[in-house]
């Protein structure tokens, strides 16, 4: 049940994130979304602040998978095990190969370069590497599977806050565009459920098959 209930509110946050980001870039266009976020938001002084809050969430969600996964081999535990593997390769799927290879074919400059909006190719350079946002799938896909672990809906709902929160920083910090946000949070979003439905439900259904089958075949005592 809490599986479900957990898919179903991630489905819903991740959802109207992204629906009211694109409305707000189709009204207003990106570089006025986001003056106006910046100015609802208000960071001013206060950005290494805003830094350090955005760094620190995914270091205490890169913890959390760490004690899980090494707990599940001391007090042994499948299911979290299977659930903390499905998260790293959905990393590796979406922060490592989508986000860095679209961040040097596309080469957006940072709304920090002071050279527009554009997209100018393929570079290496930092400054144009702003499509899409790397902590936004990031920590989207720790949202969705920090949330498969957590015990309680307001534990989960919390994981989702947090994801909400850290894409608002990088607007904040003025290091992306509000499309950069949108798309990363799409990305972390669809590859969680991806990974989720073709790797992790795969293997619970085959071990559930495993063990049902091993309980039949068990003669009467």
């Amino acid at each position: 049940m809490g599986d479900r209930q957990h898919l179903g509110d991630y489905v819903l946050a991740s959802g109207v994130f992204v629906l009211v980001g694109l409305l707000g870039i189709i009204v207003a266009g990106d570089p006025n979304f986001l003056d106006f976020l910046q100015r609802l938001l208000a960071p001013g002084d206060a950005r290494s602040v805003v830094r350090l809050f955005s760094d620190a969430c995914l270091y205490v969600f890169y913890l959390f998978f760490f004690v899980t996964f090494v707990s599940s081999y001391l007090r042994p535990n499948i299911r979290a095990r299977r659930i903390v593997q499905a998260y790293l390769l959905a990393e590796i799927f979406g922060s490592l190969l989508a986000v860095r290879s679209l961040k040097m074919v596309l080469g957006r400059a940072r709304p920090g370069a002071g050279i527009g909006d554009g997209f100018h190719g393929f570079a290496w350079r930092p400054d144009l590497h702003a499509f899409p946002s790397g902590h936004t799938v990031d920590v989207w896909i720790c949202a969705f599977f920090a949330g498969l672990l957590l015990p309680y809906r307001s534990l989960r709902w919390l994981a989702i806050g947090l994801a909400i929160l850290v894409s608002l920083t990088r607007l904040m910090m003025n290091v992306h565009w509000p499309s950069d946000v949108l798309v990363g949070a799409l990305i972390g979003a669809v590859i969680s459920l991806a990974v989720r439905r073709y790797w992790l439900l795969p293997r619970w259904e085959g071990a559930a098959a495993a063990a049902s089958s091993s309980t039949i075949a068990m003669p009467p005592r």
